[in-house]
């Protein structure tokens, strides 16, 4: 549901398997405009933001997927549907996987932009701990008023 002092923020963390400019990731770069354009159009997307620290945590074989949606539903209508689940099926292909938990989703109040430091945090936190309201995953989402209450994770 849309909060109107907090938006979600959907963080994906890859290793590519190949450099971006190699043959075996063209199914990927070809499709990755073109399901970003989708998610665009969306109900409920916001914008797609580069942080301001890009490549301070994130760099060279690990990519960086950062959105920002109005809410959850909105969120898994996007990814769990359509051409998006379609790309997810070839995952394995173009990406490492191995990681328990490679998105993170977390509330953030609005005009907030996340950086690559706060969702490392995010992730880390879900690693260790399971979906808490501070770091979730569509499993085990947090409505917005839990995640404003609740005061627990890692401090910096």
């Amino acid at each position: 549901m849309k909060h109107p002092d907090y938006y979600l923020v959907h963080a994906n963390i890859a290793v590519a398997r190949e450099p971006l400019d190699h043959p075996a990731m063209q199914g990927f770069i070809d499709l990755a405009d073109e399901i970003d354009a989708l998610g665009q159009k969306s109900p409920g997307f916001i914008s797609q933001p580069v942080p301001e620290d890009e490549g301070t945590v994130y760099q060279n074989s690990e990519l960086l997927n950062l959105s920002i949606w109005d809410s959850v539903e909105d969120l898994r209508a996007f990814t769990h549907s359509g051409e998006h689940l379609a790309a997810m099926g070839h995952r394995a292909e173009w990406f490492v996987q191995g990681e328990k938990y490679n998105y993170v989703l977390y509330w953030e109040r609005r005009g907030l932009l996340p950086t690559e430091r706060e969702v490392a945090r995010r992730v880390a936190h879900l690693r260790q701990h399971g979906p808490t309201p501070f770091a979730f995953t569509f499993d085990q989402a947090y409505a917005v008023e839990t995640a404003i209450s609740y005061r627990q994770g890692p401090a910096g």
